[in-house]
């Protein structure tokens, strides 16, 4: 049933439908990309935001912006960033003491070996000296 008043409007509804699906879509997939992406720290937080404005008597658009809050959300960036700049900081101190540990165990590695090769000669030192005794025993023993 195709009428020709109709045809600009059925565009119009065609327009809404499409935009209306593709937005849901859209949030669903964006709302799982954020749960997948964040970290443990950043959803608890959300959680912990999300159920304090559920359970509070008021309503959050009731809320009061006073000055001591407008100055926490603006220094909210810097906390971030202070805490990005320690975690980095932890990382490469993990780093360096990972391969500190590298080193040392090289280390220990080369002494061990280096103390089973000191042993070796040491070894072979005191059966070389034994043997040069007994063959000089040998050498000059003369009989009678």
């Amino acid at each position: 049933m195709k009428n020709a008043n109709y045809a600009k409007l059925w565009e119009v509804f065609q327009i809404i439908f499409t935009l209306s699906h593709d937005q849901a879509a859209l949030e669903r997939g964006f709302s799982k990309l954020m749960v997948e992406n964040m970290k443990e720290e950043s959803l608890t937080a959300s959680r912990f935001v999300c159920d304090t404005v559920k359970s509070s008597a008021v309503h959050f658009s009731e809320i009061q912006l006073t000055p001591r809050l407008k100055r926490n959300v603006r220094a909210a960036r810097m906390r971030y960033q202070l805490h990005l700049e320690d975690q980095r900081k932890l990382t490469a101190e993990s780093e360096k003491a990972r391969k500190r540990k590298v080193v040392q165990d090289k280390i220990r590695s080369v002494e061990s070996e280096r103390k089973l090769l000191n042993e070796s000669i040491a070894s072979m030192s005191q059966e070389a000296d034994a043997l040069a005794v007994q063959a000089e025993k040998k050498l000059f023993y003369f009989p009678g």
